[in-house]
């Protein structure tokens, strides 16, 4: 009778570390869910050039973006606007660090203007950690001066103005619509990975637990099986 009662005894305390380590694994699953982590924390442009507000003499080449954290150029589309036209997406390139980017407004003809244009640089470029971020800076560029008599004849009819700049509206509108179509697949891929890799751990962990529990069992039960006999 003794023996049976150490035997009943014996199950609860080889079960027990099993069951304290597993819970322990899921409370570590629940904190990585639960906690912050480096892909959701907030990124932001902290800097630019030109700033945001600024008033430049003339048209710049490039456009500076500077974010608190990493940011990938192939995970990026930045689009320019003159004025109330959208000229289309910009080239963009890493810049003088991993934070910083460059985006190459040279690439699109802009159009002189006579009088200071408001411009404006909408981006959407996503963190090294999956982290999207959007926004725009917008500042202003002052008109060249006009060279030209006002008796000159030679300025382009209206018309003509017109249907060329009509290709180029609906090249810049296509370029917005389709370029961020790329960017979400690797902003889901890149967010989901702390979330497999915590699974794999709990479900390669439970069967281990289990063993380990099984073989300590029967390390137990043969010492009293053999006095027993």
């Amino acid at each position: 009778m003794s023996q049976l009662i150490t035997r009943t005894h014996r199950v609860p305390i080889i079960i027990a570390p099993a069951l304290l380590t597993l819970l322990a694994l899921l409370a570590l699953l629940v904190a990585i869910l639960v906690t912050p982590s480096p892909a959701s924390a907030h990124t932001d442009l902290v800097d630019s050039a030109p700033a945001a507000g600024d008033r430049v003499a003339r048209a710049p080449g490039t456009v500076e973006l500077v974010f608190s954290e990493d940011v990938s150029p192939d995970l990026a589309a930045v689009v320019l606007s003159v004025g109330s036209r959208q000229l289309g997406r910009l080239p963009v390139s890493q810049g003088r660090s991993t934070d910083t980017m460059l985006a190459d407004s040279s690439a699109l003809a802009v159009p002189d203007a006579s009088r200071t244009t408001p411009w404006q640089v909408r981006f959407r470029v996503t963190s090294v950690d999956g982290h999207p971020i959007e926004g725009a800076v917008e500042f202003s560029v002052a008109g060249a001066p006009s060279t030209s008599s006002p008796s000159s004849p030679s300025s382009p009819s209206p018309e003509v103005s017109a249907n060329t700049a009509a290709p180029q509206d609906e090249a810049g509108a296509g370029a917005v619509s389709s370029a961020p179509d790329a960017i979400p697949a690797a902003q889901q891929s890149a967010a989901g990975l702390p979330i497999a890799a915590a699974l794999v751990v709990v479900v390669l962990a439970i069967p281990l637990l289990l063993v380990v529990g099984a073989r300590r069992l029967r390390a137990r039960r043969a010492p009293s099986g053999e006095s027993t006999s």
